[in-house]
């Protein structure tokens, strides 16, 4: 029997019984600004057969079961979530839901699915200073740097810190 598999763009907040086979595009963590070695989340951003995204997170109780099975460009079924809404102040999808594993999600490998490993969100840097949205989202440029700022250290929480600015333009 075929199994039925829903969309991303099809998830709602309505049910927490969907069923989604994804690529796994990207994983990162959470720490405490306090203890910067303590994590407090695993976080994925995974894409569906129709090129849409949504970013699930994993909370610290469940990072040691789920660390070593989810790996970037990977495929799974995932089932059995829960949805909140995308009101983080990082938010790396346009999705207006991020998902929220607990106890009872499953995480299955699939086998090779026709999903891209990367889908990008191209933005023309004339839309970027007009559009305030920009500073909330992640979104992927084409551009040439042509300078760098000098490395400057700067004190956060009491650890030290370090950033340098690029500056690019338009190809």
């Amino acid at each position: 029997m075929a199994s039925t598999f829903n969309s991303i763009a099809q998830i709602t907040a309505e049910k927490e019984t969907w069923k989604i086979r994804v690529r796994c595009e990207r994983v990162w963590f959470k720490f405490m600004r306090s203890q910067p070695d303590v994590r407090t989340a695993m976080e994925i951003c995974v894409l569906d057969e129709e090129g849409d995204k949504i970013q699930a997170i994993i909370p610290k109780w469940r990072i040691s079961k789920l660390e070593n099975i989810i790996k970037e460009g990977s495929f799974y079924v995932l089932e059995n979530f829960e949805i909140l809404p995308n009101n983080d102040e990082y938010a790396p999808t346009k999705h207006p839901y991020v998902l929220k594993f607990h106890e009872c999600t499953s995480v299955r490998p699939s086998g090779i699915v026709n999903i891209p490993r990367y889908i990008f969100n191209f933005v023309n840097f004339s839309d970027l200073a007009s559009n305030a949205d920009y500073s909330l989202r992640v979104f992927d440029v084409i551009a040439e740097v042509y300078g760098m700022d000098e490395l400057v250290k700067y004190d956060r929480d009491g650890r030290q810190m370090m950033r340098i600015k690029a500056h690019l333009r338009n190809l």
